[in-house]
Order: structure tokens, then C-alpha cells, then sequence
């Protein structure tokens, strides 16, 4: 405990400590800086802020109350009143933090009454300074990937991503190695292909900031892990671990001829180098660079002949906003679905949408016209614009409004 500030260590504590009043919970990890550098604002609100109740949660180790919650990254804070959620917060955002706490913790009970400065300054102007400074090498590294456009790279820096990403038919870029992976994402993502005993490379991208923000840039995907398969993105974790649960990752890996009769696993140190060790795991990329970037573009033939061709461009272009997922709107048959409805319907809009368990040929002759292998896939007057992390992440940033309102 730090400053008033509580750990939880199970699901039926943190029910029986969140039944009354109003409750904090901070999910966390301890390799993750931004989480880290949270913590002395948190300290701090707790103790200007004593009638609500301040908790941590460390996300990986209590992976029951991560899943119960939805939690997918950290720094991620759930705000609690009376056992129930009522509102939340991704990111390192330490104002914004303060004001949320005000909102729900301070002494004014009505959302338009409450004055979030006056927390803000309790908290410490201080504090929330030496935290903005701390995080911004955090914050500028981990958006400017997510911003830049692949034409900022130099044709040397193409040239040796390029050459790393191939270093390997099945390429991991996680946070730490196989033996030891410095996120639960990337383990889950080791542990995936080993269960499929997989040959692998991997390279640890927090040894390597260059790599690191460079390859967000070349594969326009802002996180890690990302694996790729023949110099082609695959994904991160959720569509992997998606992939491997519904048997796609085995009948790509298999079209793409790597699955191997023993696992092994390759871990590049840097770019031409490459020494033995074992597996681990992460996240994907957008569409639009990754293709470019791909020697083999689909064919007529390889998505089924012409007519299957025709028939995909016309149900991409059949509503300006269209949907491809599993089940229906009313009805999503997965979580990442289920994920995009939402986004989609919080934005306001009308779309379309189609049901790719209906029908296999379009099941699987989409993946190749988009040249993206799994579901969701939203479209935008028939341009593909990505799946379900790719849409999140753009209504997190306000691209999806701005894209949306363009249909």
C-alpha cells in the first residue's frame, strides 16, 4: 500500500471492498512506465480525497479481475460507486485523473456542480508536473509511431525493418523474450505458437527504441506485439489468440507453407544478427501500408474468379459505412464484433453489415480481396479501413468520427 492507495489480490476482496461508497481501481503493471509513474498522483489523490476508497490492481497477476472488468491495457482506472461502474479512464492522463475523481469523489454530489480544478490543485501541480515530465519521452514515443505516415521513413530505415521482419518466415516484435516476456500480452502470444509447435523468430523492441517506434511506422500499427508471417502482419495478441481458438492461425500459417514439425524458436538481437532461443508474443497493423509493402497482391483467381471478385467489391460498397462480422448488429457472434458495433453505434451513424458466417465464399474470399485475415472488417465507400483493435484505436484518437463523417 502507498499513500492511502490499497492492493487487491482477488476477485472477492475487491467486491466486498468496493460494496459502498465511491472506489478507485487502478489496473497496473509493473513493467509498464506509464502505470509506474501513476502511482505517486494516485498516492496523492487518495490522500486529498479521504472519502473515497483508492485501490491497485496489478492486471497481469490478477488476471480474473482484468477479464471481469474488460481491461485490455494499462494504465486503465475504473471509477466505482457502490459496486457499480461509473466510469472510466485508459491512459496515463494525470489531470484528467484528478477531475474524474472530483467528478464522483468530491464533496458535490451533482456531475454539473462538481469542480474538477479544485481536486486538480489538491492534487498537486507539482506532482502532476513531475509525472507529465516523466511520461512524455512515454507518451511522444508511444503515439509518434501511430502518427507517422510509412513515407517519413528513409528507404535505409525501410530497407532494414524490412530485412529484421524477414529474418524469420514467422517473426515475433513483443516487449522482452521468449524465456522472459515483459507484458502478458506477448506471453499469451509465445504461448499461442509454441502450442501450436511453431518455428519462430522474435526480437525483444524494447531493447531497440529506433526499431521500436520505426516499425509502428512502417506497419502504421501503434502497438506491440505484432507478428508477421512471411513479411506479412498477421496481428497482435486478441487477433491471434482469436485466430488459434477458431483454427485461422493454422490455415494461414498453412497457406503460407511455415508450419514446422518441431518448435523452435529464432530470437534476433539486431538486424543480420540471429542467435537461438525461445518464443513470445504481441499486436497488428493497418491495412493500407501493410499491403503496400506486400510482393503478392490477391488475384481474381485466388479469391474465388471474377464473379466472387464483383460480388466482394459490391458488398463492400452496398452501404457507405459496412460491417463485416460475425452474427449481427442486434446479435454479435464475438467479442471484437461486438467491440465495433459499439463504436460504431456510439458514433451516431447508420451502417450495414454482413453476416460472414452466413456465407464461406465471402468469408473467405474477403480475406483475400482486403488481404487481412480475420473479422471484423470495416469499410468505408468500399475502402477497407481495419479491424476491431484498428477501429478502437481510432475512436480513442478521434479518426473514426472524422472518417465516418465522410461516407
Amino acid at each position: 500500500m502507498t499513500g492511502g492507495v490499497k492492493s487487491l489480490n482477488s476477485k472477492s476482496e475487491l467486491d466486498a471492498a468496493v460494496k459502498s461508497g465511491v472506489s478507485v481501481l487502478h489496473f497496473w503493471a509493473s513493467w509498464c512506465e506509464p502505470s509506474k509513474a501513476m502511482e505517486p498522483v494516485l498516492a496523492q489523490l487518495a490522500v486529498d480525497c479521504p472519502q473515497a476508497h483508492f485501490f491497485r490492481v496489478e492486471a497481469e497477476e490478477q488476471a480474473d479481475i482484468s477479464d471481469a472488468y474488460d481491461v485490455g491495457a494499462v494504465p486503465y482506472f475504473l471509477f466505482m460507486k457502490d459496486g457499480t461502474v461509473v466510469d472510466k479512464l485508459q491512459g496515463a492522463d494525470a489531470p484528467e485523473l484528478a477531475n474524474k475523481v472530483a467528478k464522483w469523489a468530491g464533496d458535490n454530489t451533482s456531475v454539473s456542480e462538481a469542480v474538477p480544478a479544485s481536486l486538480g490543485l489538491a492534487a498537486g501541480s507539482n506532482v502532476i508536473e513531475a509525472v507529465k515530465k516523466d511520461l512524455a519521452p512515454h507518451v511522444s514515443s508511444e503515439t509518434s509511431g501511430n502518427s507517422a505516415a510509412a513515407g517519413s521513413l528513409t528507404e535505409f530505415e525501410k530497407g532494414s525493418l524490412l530485412k529484421l521482419i524477414n529474418s524469420n518466415p514467422i517473426m515475433l516484435f513483443m516487449k522482452g523474450t521468449p524465456e522472459a516476456p515483459r507484458c502478458g500480452f506477448s506471453r499469451k502470444v509465445v504461448n499461442a505458437l509454441v502450442a501450436e509447435g511453431l518455428q519462430f523468430g522474435s526480437f525483444d523492441i524494447l531493447t531497440d527504441d529506433i526499431v521500436r517506434q520505426g516499425l509502428k511506422t512502417y506497419s502504421n500499427w501503434p502497438t506491440y506485439p505484432q507478428l508477421y508471417v512471411k513479411g506479412e502482419l498477421l496481428g497482435g495478441c486478441d487477433i491471434i489468440l482469436e485466430m488459434k481458438e477458431n483454427g485461422e492461425l493454422k490455415e494461414v500459417l498453412e497457406e503460407k507453407g511455415v508450419l514446422p514439425a518441431h518448435s523452435e524458436h529464432r530470437s534476433s538481437e539486431a538486424a543480420g544478427e540471429v542467435v537461438t532461443e525461445p518464443a513470445v508474443h504481441e499486436e497488428k497493423t493497418t491495412s493500407e501500408a501493410v499491403v503496400s509493402t506486400l510482393p503478392d497482391q490477391p488475384t481474381e483467381e485466388s479469391a474465388g474468379g471474377s464473379n466472387i471478385q464483383s460480388r466482394l467489391e459490391q458488398l463492400t460498397k452496398e452501404h457507405p459505412i459496412m460491417l463485416f462480422m460475425k452474427g449481427n448488429p442486434s446479435e454479435p457472434r464475438c467479442k471484437f464484433s461486438r467491440k465495433v458495433v459499439q463504436a460504431l453505434n456510439e458514433a451516431g451513424l447508420e451502417f450495414g453489415s454482413f453476416d460472414i458466417l452466413s456465407d464461406e465464399t465471402v468469408r473467405q474470399g474477403l480475406k483475400e480481396y482486403s488481404n487481412w485475415p480475420t473479422y471484423p472488417q470495416l469499410y468505408v465507400k468500399g475502402e477497407f479501413i481495419g479491424g476491431c483493435d484498428i477501429v478502437l484505436e481510432m475512436q480513442k484518437n478521434g479518426e473514426l468520427n472524422e472518417v465516418l463523417q465522410n461516407a
